[in-house]
C-alpha cells in the first residue's frame, strides 16, 4: 500500500507534509490528487481530514523557500513548489471571501524583497531558469503576488530583480513568445513599485541600472518582443531612469557607466545601439549628445560612423569641437571605419575639414580604395563649399607633386571634379586655368589633374551628356579657353598625352593643323594614350595615317598593351581596326581581347550593335567562339545577321549536340529565325524526335519553329513533310503499352504536325489519316491503361487534338472508357480534370451541354477547368447556334437559383464564357435573342453583386466585358450599355481599397464604351458624370491603397472622354475631303460643347473630395493631369461662373488648381 493511502488523520497529514524529508513531488501528488480531490469522495468516513488547509500549505510553502539551507533548496528550486502556489492562490480566489481574507493575512509579512533576491541569485547561479516550467509558474505567482498584497522593496532591490529577470530571457533565449512578454509585464510591475510620480531610484540606483540593466532591456525590447504596450513600458522605464529632472549632466555619467562595462559593449547590436540613441536625441541639449557621442564611439568603435550619421541627420547644429576630436581620434586609428567616420564629419562641417585637410590628405595616400577616394571627394567638396577653389587647385597640384601615381590623380577623383568645375562661372574657370597652364608649361612632368578635370568638363557640353541649359554656357566656356588648352597640344612632354588626348577630343582636327602636324612628328611611346590621340586624329582625317603608326599599334596591342587599352580600342575605335587591317591581324587582336576579357566585359562588346556590322571583325570573334567550347555560349549575344550561311549551318550542327545546354537551345532559336534548311535540325525529322524525347518547354519551341518553317515552303519541304507524317503515322501505329512511356514524345510531335499544318492545304490527306491513326490507336491503349499518369497523357492529347479540329472526333465506345477512367480514379482531383477537359474536347456532340455545366461546377473551376469550359463554349457557338442559346438561357436562369456561393460563382463565370464566346448571327431573329440574353446576364449578375457586395468573385466577368465592349459592338444595345454603367457606379461606390484589379477592369469598362459606343452616350452626359464622379471618389478616398496604376488607368480614361477619338466619329463617306474634315470638325465640336456643359459638376465634386479626404502624391499628380484636361473643355466664362460658385476654402484650392492648369498643361 502507498504511503500516501494511509494519510487520513490530521496529525498523520501534518506530520508527512512538515517533515523535511518528504519529497517535493509527494506533497504535490498528495495535495493535488487527495487533498485537493475529495469532492468525487463517496463515503465521508474515508475523507481526509485538513483543517484550512489552504492555509496550511500556503504557510507551509512560505517557510519552506523562506529558509536557507540544503533541505529548502530541493523546495525552492522545484517547479511543482510554485505550480502549488498559484493553484492554492486560485482556490482562494473564489466566492468564500474568508479564503482572500486568509490569503491576504498568510502574505502580510511576506518578505517578498528578501525572498526572491535570494531565490533569483539561486536559479542564475544553477542556471535553474534554463527549466521553461519553473520560470513561467515563478513569475506568474510573483504577478500575483506584486498585484495583490502590499510590497516594500529596497531600490537596490528592485534594481538586482529586474536585473536578473532580464537576464535569464537574455542567456536562455528559447523562452515563447508569451513568456518573454509575461517576464517583461512582471518586470514593469516591479519597476512601478519604486518608480511614481512622487518618488523614483536614486543616482547610484540609476547608476547600477545603468550598468546592470540598460543593455539586456534594450536588448530584450528589440529582439524578444513585439508587443507595443510592453515596447511603450519599456521606454518609460529607460526614460525615467536615464534621465533626472534635477541633474542634466546626470545622463552623460549614466551612459558612461553603461559603456565601461566589457558585457554591454560585446552584446549590443548596431541597431540596439541605434535604439539608445534615438531615445537620447530628443531628451538631452547639443553640448551632452556630443560627450553621449564620444563615449558610445570610444566603446562601439564599428557604429562610430553610424552613430554619427544618425546624429547630422537630426539638423542640430554639432560644435566644431567636437568634431574635430572625432577626426583627431578617427585619423590616430586608420581604419574603414574611421574613415567613414571622417567623411560623416567634414560633410557635417567644411571649416572641420579645412582644418584637418593635411592630414586628411596623408590618410588618402596609405591607402587607395573606395573609402579613401570618397574621402578626398568630400574634402573636395569642402573647398568649394567655403569658396577656397584657388586654396584646393593648389593643393591638388602639390599632391600630385608630393604623391605621384596616388589617388589624387585617378580616373575617379578627375571624374568627380570635372562634375564640379564645369558649374564654376567663366572668369572663375578662366582664372584657374590661365594659372594652371602657365603652372603645368613650367613643369611638364607631373599629371595636370585640374586641367585634365576642367576638359573632361568641357566635354560633357560638347558630347550632349548633359542636356540642359548648362550645355549652352559650357559650349560658349569651351570656345573661350580654346587658346589656352590648345597651346598644350605642342609642350614636348611624355606624360601630356593624356591632356593632348582629352584636348583633341574637344576640338576638330581641321582646326588644329599646326598642333596636329606637331604631335604625329612626335616619338611614339608605349602610352595607351598616344594611341588614342593618334586614332582621334586619324578617325577625323585618314589621311595622317602612315605605316609606322599601324606597326608600333600591332606590335603595342599584342605585346604590351592592357585589357582596359584593348576594350576601349573595341568599344571606341572598331571601325578604324576593321579599314587598317586586315583580317590575319584582326584575328590576333580579337583572340588577345577575348583572352584578357572577363565575361561580362565580353557581352558589353558584343551588346554594341555597331561593332557588329564590321564582317572582319565579327567574324572572328565568331569562328573563335565556335572552336572554344567554353565561349560557345557567347553565340547567343551575336546578331543573327552577322553569321553567314557555312556559319549558321555549323553553328546548329554544334549546338545539338550541346543541346542539353541552355545556351545552346536560345542559339539554335535565335539561328532558326534566318533558316538555312541545311543543318541537321533543320533536315534531319528524327533530331526533332530526339528532342521531343526530352519533354522540354524550349526544345518544344525548337520543334515547333522547324516543322512552321518547312510548312511555310510546301513546294520545297513537301519531301521532309511527308517523311514526318509517315514516320509519326508509323511510330503511332507502333504504339503500345510497354513501348509508351517511351515513344509517347511522338504524341508531342504528332500534336505539333497537327496544329501547324491547320491552314495548310497541301497535306490535308496526310493529316487526316494521322489524326484517324492517332485516336484509333490512343482508344485502344486508353481502355487497358493501368497507370494514372499515363492515362492522362493519353487523354490531354487526345483533348488538345480535339480542340484543333473544327470538327471533334469522337472514338467508338468512348463514354463507356470515361465511365470506367472516372469510376477507376474517382477520388483523383487532377485526373478528373483532365478527364473533364476530354469531354469538353468533343463539343455537343456526346454529352448534353446541361451535363457539362454541372460537371463544371461540381468540380468547382479553376483556372484549367476554365480553359476547356471556354473553348466547349466557344466550339457550341460555331456549331449549333440555337443549342448555344438555349445553353446560354438555361446558366442565365440558374445564377437564381444557386446553393452555394461557390456555385453562384461558377455560374457567374458560365455566363462570362458565354459572353466571351458569342458570335453574331445571320438570323436576325438569333440576335435579338442574343441581345436580350446579353442584357439579362448583366442584370442577373448586377443583382446579385448587390445583394452580396464583396463576397461575388466577378473579376472574370469584368474581364469579359472589357472585352466585349471593343471586339463585340454589335451585341451592345443602349439598354445595355447604361446598365453597365449603372453596375460600374455601384462596384465603384462600393469598392474596398484593395481591389486594384477590380477597379482597373471598370475603368477600362467604361473607357471601352466612351470609345467604341460614343454615339450611344449622346444627350447622356448624366451618365458620364456619375461615372467619373464615382471613379474619382473611390480613387481619392482609397488613394493609399489603390496603386499609381489606378491613377494612370483613370487619367487616361478622362483623357478619351475629353478627346473624343476621330476614327469613331461617322460622317458621310461620299462627301469631299475638305467637307468630310470641316464635318468631322464639326461633330468634334458638338461633342466637346455637350461635354462643357457638365464638366463644372467633375471639377466641383473633385473640390469637395479634395477637402474631405488625403490625396496620396503618386494618386495626386494623376488626378490633377486629369482635373486639367476638363478645365481644358471650358470657356473663360464657365471657369468665372464656376469660381463665383465656390466657397472660400474651395475657391483657395481651386485658384491653387486653376494656376497649375496655366502653367504646366
Amino acid at each position: 500500500m502507498s504511503v500516501l493511502d494511509g494519510l487520513q488523520t490530521t496529525e498523520a497529514i501534518t506530520r508527512f507534509l512538515r517533515n523535511k524529508e518528504t519529497k517535493v513531488t509527494d506533497i504535490f501528488t498528495f495535495i493535488t490528487e487527495k487533498l485537493f480531490n475529495q469532492d468525487d469522495a463517496e463515503d465521508d468516513n474515508n475523507s481526509i481530514k485538513l483543517p484550512q488547509s489552504e492555509k496550511f500549505i500556503l504557510e507551509l510553502l512560505i517557510d519552506r523557500i523562506s529558509q536557507s539551507n540544503k533541505l529548502n533548496e530541493k523546495f525552492v528550486y522545484s517547479e511543482y513548489t510554485w505550480i502549488l502556489f498559484n493553484l492554492v492562490w486560485k482556490r482562494c480566489n473564489n466566492q468564500d471571501t474568508r479564503l482572500s481574507t486568509m490569503r491576504s493575512k498568510v502574505f502580510a509579512n511576506f518578505k517578498f524583497g528578501d525572498i526572491f533576491t535570494k531565490i533569483l541569485k539561486g536559479l542564475k547561479l544553477n542556471k535553474i531558469y534554463e527549466n521553461q516550467i519553473y520560470i513561467e509558474q515563478l513569475v506568474n505567482f510573483m504577478k500575483l503576488l506584486v498585484g495583490s498584497i502590499r510590497i516594500h522593496l529596497s531600490n537596490e532591490q528592485n534594481v538586482y530583480l529586474i536585473q536578473s529577470l532580464l537576464s535569464f530571457i537574455v542567456e536562455y533565449q528559447n523562452y515563447p513568445l508569451s513568456l518573454n512578454e509575461s517576464i517583461l509585464f512582471l518586470i514593469s510591475s516591479i519597476f512601478k513599485l519604486n518608480n511614481t510620480n512622487s518618488f523614483s531610484y536614486e543616482i547610484k540606483n540609476k547608476s547600477e541600472f545603468s550598468r546592470s540593466c540598460l543593455a539586456n532591456m534594450i536588448l530584450v525590447n528589440n529582439k524578444y518582443i513585439t508587443n507595443s504596450v510592453i515596447k511603450s513600458d519599456i521606454k518609460n522605464i529607460l526614460n525615467k531612469t536615464l534621465f533626472s529632472d534635477n541633474d542634466e549632466k546626470s545622463t552623460v555619467k549614466f551612459i558612461e557607466q553603461f559603456a565601461s562595462v566589457e558585457y554591454n559593449q560585446i552584446t549590443l547590436s548596431e541597431t540596439d545601439i541605434l535604439y539608445l540613441i534615438k531615445l537620447l536625441i530628443s531628451k538631452v541639449d547639443v553640448n551632452q549628445l556630443e560627450d553621449i557621442i564620444k563615449i558610445l564611439i570610444k566603446s562601439y568603435p564599428i557604429y562610430s560612423t553610424i552613430l554619427l550619421k544618425e546624429i547630422t541627420d537630426m539638423n542640430k547644429t554639432l560644435s566644431v569641437d567636437f568634431l574635430s576630436s572625432l577626426v583627431e581620434s578617427a585619423i590616430e586609428t586608420n581604419n574603414e571605419e574611421s574613415i567613414n567616420l571622417i567623411i560623416h564629419c567634414i560633410k557635417r562641417s567644411s571649416d572641420v575639414a579645412l582644418k584637418y585637410s593635411e592630414k586628411i590628405c596623408i590618410l588618402c595616400t596609405l591607402n587607395k580604395n573606395v573609402n579613401t577616394i570618397n574621402l578626398f571627394k568630400k574634402l573636395f567638396e569642402s573647398y568649394i563649399k567655403t569658396r577656397e577653389i584657388d586654396e584646393l587647385v593648389k593643393l591638388w597640384r602639390e599632391l600630385i607633386e608630393k604623391y605621384p601615381n596616388s589617388l589624387f590623380e585617378s580616373d575617379d577623383i578627375i571624374d568627380y571634379a570635372s562634375s564640379k568645375i564645369v558649374t564654376f562661372s567663366y572668369t572663375q574657370l578662366s582664372r584657374l586655368v590661365e594659372n594652371e597652364v602657365i603652372k603645368y608649361k613650367e613643369n611638364p612632368k607631373n599629371q595636370p589633374a585640374f586641367l585634365l578635370s576642367v576638359c573632361k568638363g568641357l566635354f560633357r557640353g560638347v558630347s550632349g551628356t548633359i542636356q540642359n541649359a548648362l550645355s549652352k554656357t559650357i559650349i560658349q566656356n569651351l570656345n573661350k579657353l580654346k587658346p589656352d588648352l590648345v597651346s598644350l597640344l605642342k609642350i614636348e612632354s611624355n606624360s601630356g598625352w593624356k591632356l593632348r588626348y582629352y584636348i583633341l577630343n574637344l576640338f576638330d582636327v581641321e582646326d588644329l593643323e599646326e598642333q596636329v602636324d606637331f604631335i604625329l612628328k612626335q616619338k611614339a611611346i608605349d602610352n595607351d594614350y598616344y594611341f588614342y590621340s593618334i586614332c582621334r586624329i586619324i578617325e577625323q582625317d585618314i589621311t595622317k595615317l602612315n605605316n609606322d603608326f599601324i606597326k608600333k599599334f600591332k606590335s603595342y596591342f599584342n605585346k604590351i598593351s592592357s585589357k582596359n587599352f584593348q576594350k576601349r580600342i573595341f568599344m571606341r575605335w572598331f571601325m578604324l581596326i576593321e579599314i587598317l587591317f586586315e583580317e590575319k591581324i584582326i584575328k590576333s587582336f580579337v583572340e588577345k581581347l577575348i583572352q584578357g576579357l572577363d565575361s561580362s566585359e565580353i557581352v558589353d562588346i558584343l551588346q554594341n550593335n555597331l561593332i557588329q556590322t564590321q564582317p572582319k571583325i565579327t567574324i572572328q570573334f565568331i569562328e573563335y567562339f565556335m572552336h572554344h567550347k567554353e565561349y560557345y555560349n557567347y553565340l547567343q549575344f551575336v546578331s543573327i545577321y552577322a553569321f553567314n550561311k557555312v556559319q549558321k549551318v555549323n553553328i546548329l550542327d554544334l549546338m545539338l549536340k550541346n543541346i542539353d545546354e541552355d545556351y545552346a537551345r536560345d542559339i539554335i532559336i535565335n539561328i532558326l529565325r534566318v533558316p538555312t534548311y541545311k543543318s541537321l535540325i533543320e533536315s534531319d525529322f528524327d533530331s526533332l524526335i530526339d528532342l521531343a524525347e526530352k519533354r522540354d518547354e524550349k526544345l518544344d519551341k525548337i520543334i515547333e519553329l522547324v516543322l512552321n518553317l518547312h510548312l511555310k515552303q510546301p513546294v520545297e519541304s513537301e519531301k521532309y513533310i511527308l517523311n514526318a507524317f509517315n514516320v509519326v503515322i508509323k511510330k503511332i501505329k507502333g504504339l503500345s503499352k510497354k513501348k509508351f512511356s517511351k515513344n509517347q514524345s511522338y504524341l508531342s510531335i504528332n500534336l505539333k504536325l497537327v496544329t501547324q499544318s491547320k491552314n495548310n492545304n497541301k497535306f490535308l490527306d496526310e493529316k487526316e489519316k494521322l489524326i484517324s491513326v492517332s485516336f484509333e490507336q490512343i482508344s485502344k491503349l486508353l481502355v487497358d491503361t493501368k497507370s494514372v499518369e499515363t492515362a492522362t497523357i493519353m487523354i490531354q492529347f487526345l483533348t488538345n487534338m480535339n480542340f484543333q479540329l473544327k470538327k471533334s472526333i469522337v472514338p467508338d465506345g468512348i463514354k463507356d472508357i470515361i465511365g470506367d477512367l472516372g469510376l477507376k480514379y474517382e477520388d483523383d482531383k487532377a485526373f478528373q480534370n483532365v478527364l473533364f477537359g476530354f469531354i469538353c474536347s468533343f463539343g455537343g456532340d456526346v454529352y448534353k451541354p446541361q451535363y457539362i455545366f454541372a460537371l463544371y461546377i461540381v468540380l468547382n473551376g479553376g483556372i484549367i477547368n476554365q480553359q476547356y469550359i471556354k473553348n466547349y463554349i466557344s466550339k457550341l457557338s460555331e456549331k449549333d447556334e440555337i443549342k448555344f442559346i438555349e445553353s446560354w438561357f438555361s446558366v442565365c436562369s440558374s445564377i437564381k437559383n444557386y446553393n452555394s456561393l461557390d456555385e453562384l460563382n461558377r455560374y457567374v463565370e458560365l455566363t462570362s464564357f458565354f459572353i466571351g464566346g458569342v458570335n453574331k448571327s445571320e438570323n436576325s431573329n438569333h440576335v435579338k435573342l442574343i441581345h436580350a440574353l446579353f442584357v439579362n446576364s448583366i442584370s442577373e449578375i448586377f443583382t446579385q453583386i448587390k445583394e452580396r457586395e464583396t463576397d461575388l468573385n466577378i473579376f472574370i466577368f469584368l474581364e469579359c466585358l472589357k472585352e466585349v465592349v471593343s471586339r463585340k459592338i454589335w451585341l451592345f444595345t443602349q439598354y445595355s450599355m447604361e446598365l453597365t454603367l449603372g453596375m460600374i457606379v455601384f462596384i465603384s461606390d462600393n469598392i474596398t481599397g484593395d481591389n486594384n484589379d477590380i477597379y482597373l477592369q471598370i475603368c477600362l469598362i467604361f473607357a471601352g464604351i466612351v470609345l467604341y459606343q460614343r454615339k450611344r452616350l449622346s444627350n447622356r452626359h448624366h451618365l458620364i458624370d456619375s461615372v467619373l464622379i464615382s471613379l474619382m471618389r473611390t480613387l481619392i478616398v482609397h488613394s493609399n491603397k489603390l496603386g499609381a496604376e489606378c491613377g494612370l488607368t483613370f487619367e487616361r480614361l478622362v483623357s478619351n472622354v475629353c478627346e473624343p477619338n476621330v476614327s469613331n466619329i461617322s460622317v458621310l463617306n461620299k462627301l469631299e475631303i475638305e467637307n468630310k474634315d470641316a464635318s468631322i470638325n464639326e461633330a468634334l465640336s458638338q461633342m466637346k460643347s455637350g461635354l462643357r456643359k457638365y464638366s463644372g459638376v467633375l471639377i466641383l465634386n473633385y473640390l469637395k473630395f479634395y477637402l474631405q479626404y488625403q490625396i496620396s502624391l503618386e494618386i495626386k499628380t494623376h488626378l490633377n493631369n486629369s482635373v486639367y484636361m476638363i478645365l481644358d473643355l471650358m470657356t473663360p466664362n464657365e471657369m468665372s461662373y464656376l469660381n463665383k460658385s465656390l466657397d472660400n476654402q474651395s475657391r483657395i484650392v481651386f485658384r491653387s488648381l486653376y494656376g497649375d492648369y496655366q502653367k504646366f498643361y
